[in-house]
């Protein structure tokens, strides 16, 4: 039997499958296969500008300063200290006031409530709250009694007599009560500071209701003060 026809046509055949070229392999570097091209990449690179260094340096300075902050994400209140540090002191409540808003009026008084813009001043001082009404033209003197004692909604509205109405305290952190202004007769003034407002109450009476709620600002905050005339006349009620 012949044989060679068959080895003739298998060589052939298998030289097809063998001969199949694959990719040499080569270092991987700078995205090129050829070295010449590596170099002239390395040979070509320039510095980069003043302004691109100045410009990263901004940006890692801000991300470091953003990473670095500690939010409050926990919604945890602040410690005794920062709350205590936060607070106000009596001496911060001395100064000139204006009349900016009717928080409460008693249904059963007979004046109109006083509206924006109204010349009503409140002079608070270690001695005495100073009311001076430009409107009427009167200058009042109480005698102050400090002393700071925490409100809550309970002891709040007792002195509302069930009447609609009341101012709701709730949404205050830190409530506070820090004088008492009268000459010991049935009028008399109580100053409140309900986290950042401060509050005046007046309250009438021989069971001391209230009467009003008026919240008053620094008189600077309007960017006016009052000019007093000394020939008006002056109601000073002291003791």
């Amino acid at each position: 039997m012949q044989q060679a026809p068959k080895v003739t046509i298998g060589i052939p055949t298998a030289n097809v499958f063998i001969s199949s070229s694959l990719p040499a392999a080569g270092p991987l570097a700078f995205g090129e296969s050829g070295v010449k091209s590596r170099v002239k990449n390395i040979l070509s690179f320039k510095k980069p500008g003043l302004w691109v260094i100045l410009g990263a340096i901004i940006l890692c300075a801000g991300t470091i300063v953003v990473l670095a902050s500690n939010p409050n994400l926990t919604g945890k209140a602040d410690t005794k200290a920062e709350t205590d540090e936060k607070r106000v002191t009596q001496e911060d409540l001395y100064g000139l006031y204006l009349f900016d808003e009717n928080l409460y009026t008693t249904p059963i008084s007979s004046y109109f409530p006083p509206s924006k813009g109204i010349q009503l001043y409140y002079e608070i001082s270690a001695d005495s709250l100073v009311i001076i009404d430009k409107e009427q033209d009167t200058t009042k003197e109480y005698p102050a009694f400090y002393e700071k004692k925490a409100v809550d909604e309970n002891t709040f509205n007792f002195s509302f007599s069930d009447m609609e109405g009341i101012p709701d305290i709730s949404q205050y952190k830190d409530c506070y009560q820090y004088a008492v202004f009268t000459t010991g007769d049935s009028l008399e003034y109580k100053l409140y500071v309900m986290d950042d407002e401060v509050w005046i109450a007046s309250f009438n009476g021989e069971e001391s209701w209230l009467w009003s709620i008026y919240e008053i600002i620094r008189s600077e905050d309007k960017g006016t003060a009052p000019i007093i005339d000394e020939n008006s006349e002056k109601k000073k009620l002291q003791v």
